[in-house]
């Protein structure tokens, strides 16, 4: 029993040996400016990832009994290591190189990125272009799913449903352009390098270019596999 208890009493050592020297370690912090709440956003806005976002920081009033002096500033986020909306963070304060003080605070980040919002009403299955789309500043926290880049392509593609006037372009709302319906005559093309054959056929369902789509030969009634090239001609699949 001793000898358990002289384990226990050793591992309790080292583990608050080790926390004491994780509180007191070296870390990545913003000198004192005077404001805490000035420091605390500028430690998050190293901390938040540079990719083109807007963020606003939004920090309420912080309570009383946290510290005024100090040297500097170190700030841990509680939880999702990329946080939006409201979130608590951790508060070190040190002094002499050393943490002299701990303490909580709540922000709120809110994320913005340029998006393409519709300038007019999108029928579903119309080719988008450019000028169909304003860009303007969104918050990421309104979206169901990603947006698409503002610099994104967008020949060849096509609204996958109706988008109405001010909804945001997203990947969702789009799909590969149709160049082919069911039932559109096409010309089957069949290139294996040595041999060209061509022939008329009839797409049995819609497709987009590089999309491979079954179609009849009008000749020999066969139905077979064939990549769209465009709206008049489809190449047999190998």
């Amino acid at each position: 029993m001793t000898k358990l208890s002289n384990l226990i009493s050793s591992l309790t050592g080292t583990i608050l040996t080790t926390m004491l020297w994780l509180m007191l370690a070296p870390v990545d912090t913003t000198l004192a400016t005077g404001s805490l709440a000035v420091d605390i956003e500028a430690k998050l806005r190293e901390m938040l990832p540079d990719n083109h976002f807007e963020y606003i920081i939004t920090i309420p009033q912080l309570s009383t009994s946290l510290p005024t002096e100090y040297d500097s500033l170190a700030v841990q986020l509680q939880g999702d290591n990329h946080p939006i909306g409201n979130c608590w963070v951790k508060l070190y304060f040190y002094q002499g190189g050393r943490v002299a003080n701990t303490g909580n605070a709540g922000v709120q980040v809110q994320w913005f990125q340029p998006v393409r919002i519709a300038a007019q009403t999108i029928k579903r299955g119309d080719p988008l272009s450019k000028d169909m789309f304003a860009v303007v500043q969104r918050e990421l926290k309104t979206l169901a799913d990603p947006p698409m880049a503002v610099d994104a392509d967008l020949n060849g593609l096509q609204a996958s449903r109706t988008i109405r006037e001010g909804t945001t372009l997203t990947e969702s709302l789009v799909q590969p352009e149709q160049v082919v319906d069911r039932g559109d005559r096409v010309t089957i093309v069949y290139d294996n390098g040595s041999l060209f054959i061509t022939a008329l056929g009839e797409a049995r369902e819609p497709g987009s270019r590089g999309q491979v789509i079954r179609v009849r030969n009008i000749s020999t009634k066969k139905t077979i596999y064939a990549e769209v090239q465009d709206d008049q001609s489809v190449k047999v699949v190998k």
